[in-house]
């Protein structure tokens, strides 16, 4: 099967003397395009690789990648255990700006469609490095967001900021600027522009890995993916190994003419009939070789990758040494470590998603989109804008942190602010009591609306008036007889 994520062409005409860095990137785009594979199962020809590099004999080699699979797909399985921040959602939301703005700003995010592509997102700027997210108008005039995986893409950076962005897509190479999207043919031919009224580059390089010190992150997550192809490698020779191997030997010590005539003396099931006693002897060997020999070894190189993040190996279930377990493998992680994963991720990610959505709304207020008039400048959405990723540590440990903080504060050594930002590390110290006390606020004005209707608690179910008078008509009955004993 040919993979999709082939090596693109090089710019030509205008686009090759403007961008001298998309030759400087082979290297770094070629890494990042082994990793995507890796992730997208596309990565079957790696394994055939692995196999010819530690094969030497070619007639070997063939039969060995006979048994070469995608599964199990180590890359993937930890991707998707340890890129988890938006497994429970993300909050955006607008302060102080008023109800109508606020609706418009949440239309405009359900427009986008970034509910549904976030997790994607998390497990590609996890596992493969920056990727771009550029918001655009569709032909029907409605906002969508663009993904650029780092394996088609250069970018020309100002400090932190995005000077110019180039990627190929879809047979045609298309420069974004501060002015607009120019699309070039293959042959470096200019064919379209389509100007913006942002003033910026409207992209964010979206990352949830610390790349302070290389933006792309080329050399973050190497080991895990050699250990990904020596595990698929390991599977495939495990494999062939044991289907050559499903035998029986048959071992004659002796001379041959010393036997009758007329036998298969390598069936494994026929019987052998021997000479004159003691002049020959016939012995029949098991070859097979256990799976639990190989499942040893590839569990030790999983849980040796593993450890890199921070997954012991109690967490991983990755071939258990028997016959029933063949092929099976699981990654999970729990409690405080998953919150420790998440912790990492987020403040990278809630970086990306505060300066995307000042970008969405200059872009929406300089289109034909019919909400362009209702949303206000991007200088007053970043102001205003709130983005929250919930704490991801299990009931558990939240109730012993609550405990813990009741105490705390009994003796005067830590406020409900420190448990948030416990919690939720991302956030300043401003951040957290201001939500603290917008969820207070919500809580009371809950409770009065609950008040005022005389209605119970939320989770609890009212009385039907039938059921009311009744309980009230046996208590008044039961205290009329108590009375009559009591005074007879």
């Amino acid at each position: 099967m040919t993979s999709v994520y082939q090596q693109e062409p090089a710019p030509k005409g205008v686009l090759k003397d403007r961008w001298p860095e998309w030759a400087a990137g082979a290297e770094r785009r070629s890494i990042a395009r082994r990793k995507l594979r890796l992730y997208t199962e596309q990565h079957l020809g790696m394994v055939l690789e692995a196999i010819q590099q530690r094969i030497p004999e070619p007639d070997l080699q063939g039969q060995v990648k006979r048994f070469a699979s995608r599964s199990p797909n180590l890359y993937r399985t930890v991707t998707d255990a340890v890129a988890v921040a938006y497994s429970r959602g993300c909050r955006r939301e607008l302060r102080d700006l008023g109800e109508e703005t606020s609706k418009t700003f949440a239309s405009l995010v359900t427009e986008s469609g970034i509910d549904r592509k976030a997790n994607g997102l998390n497990a590609l700027s996890w596992s493969v490095g920056p990727t771009l997210v550029s918001p655009h108008l569709d032909n029907r005039d409605r906002l969508a967001l663009d993904l650029v995986t780092p394996d088609r893409l250069e970018l020309k950076m100002v400090g932190d900021s995005i000077e110019a962005a180039l990627w190929f897509q879809h047979g045609s190479w298309i420069e974004l600027t501060n002015e607009s999207w120019s699309y070039y043919g293959q042959d470096g031919e200019l064919a379209k522009v389509v100007p913006h009224s942002v003033g910026q580059v409207p992209a964010v390089a979206f990352t949830a890995v610390d790349n302070s010190i290389d933006f792309w992150a080329s050399s973050e997550h190497l080991g895990l993916l050699d250990a990904s192809t020596e595990v698929a490698y390991k599977m495939a020779l495990g494999a062939w190994t044991r289907q050559v191997s499903s035998n029986r030997l048959t071992v004659v010590y002796g001379a041959p003419p010393e036997l009758p005539p007329g036998q298969s003396i390598g069936h494994a099931a026929l019987p052998v009939i021997l000479g004159p006693p003691g002049s020959s002897k016939v012995e029949v060997l098991d070859r097979n070789v256990p799976a639990a020999d190989y499942l040893a070894e590839v569990h030790a190189l999983i849980v040796m990758a593993v450890g890199r993040y921070g997954i012991p190996s109690s967490e991983v279930s990755a071939h258990v040494a028997d016959n029933s377990n063949w092929g099976n493998l699981s990654v999970a992680v729990r409690g405080e470590r998953l919150g420790a994963l998440r912790d990492k991720q987020v403040p990278w990610l809630r970086s990306c998603e505060l300066e995307l959505w000042p970008l969405v709304a200059d872009l929406i207020r300089g289109s034909n989109h019919e909400l362009a008039n209702r949303i206000p400048p991007g200088d007053e959405v970043r102001d205003a804008l709130r983005v929250s990723f919930p704490d991801l540590s299990s009931p558990e440990d939240q109730i012993k942190r609550l405990e813990a903080l009741e105490l705390a504060v009994k003796f005067g050594l830590s406020s409900p602010v420190d448990l948030m930002l416990a919690a939720r590390p991302e956030l300043t110290r401003e951040e957290a009591a201001e939500e603290i006390d917008s969820n207070r606020e919500a809580e009371i004005e809950r409770t009065a609306q609950l008040a005022e209707r005389n209605q119970p608690e939320l989770g609890q179910v009212p009385d039907s008036l039938a059921q009311l008078q009744g309980r009230l008509g046996g208590q008044q009955s039961g205290e009329a007889r108590r009375e009559e004993e009591e005074n007879p």
